[in-house]
């Protein structure tokens, strides 16, 4: 964050968006985190009643983790875009891979609303009514996997944006 954009901002200013990305890269790398400790008790020879509960107590986090994440990112993106998205509709290199970015990140919200939503209750529900779990950590698994390499994906989208100039100008 501090070889980046934001601090290439004014010093008043510059404090807001230096906070913002320095919160916005802690937070993914808490969704990130997570993400890997998730594969790995869902992989081990942990119970799949440990993996339920800690899955279902991540999700009050998780929403936390997705409004800073929404917040940052969108207090980040004015700083470095500003107000006027017109250069910011045509196809250039850099708009393109935010975009993806964005898309990337509305697919792993997407997996993790669906992991809390269906995977986790209906792991629970087998759980409770003393019945195999195994295809429901299978899906779990699957899904947390995915995820896990979507988040990775992003990481590469940002380390090829952070190198490119936002603007043809800049």
């Amino acid at each position: 964050a501090w070889f980046g954009h934001a601090v290439s901002d004014d010093v008043g200013m510059g404090w807001l968006h230096l906070v913002a990305d320095v919160a916005h890269i802690l937070t993914a790398g808490v969704w990130g985190g997570s993400l890997l400790a998730f594969c790995w008790l869902l992989f081990g020879s942990k119970e799949a009643v440990i993996s339920e509960k800690v899955l279902r107590k991540f999700s009050c986090i998780g929403y936390a983790v997705v409004t800073i994440l929404l917040m940052t990112g969108v207090v980040n993106t004015y700083f470095i875009v500003g107000s006027d998205l017109k250069d910011y509709t045509h196809p250039s290199s850099y708009v393109v891979l935010i975009y993806t970015k964005i898309i990337v990140f509305v697919a792993m919200l997407l997996l993790a609303s669906f992991n809390h939503f269906v995977f986790t209750p209906r792991l629970g529900q087998r759980l409770r009514d003393n019945v195999s779990a195994v295809k429901a950590v299978q899906r779990l698994r699957m899904s947390i996997v995915l995820e896990y390499t979507l988040y990775l994906v992003i990481i590469g989208l940002v380390a090829v944006v952070g190198v490119q100039s936002p603007t043809p100008d800049m």
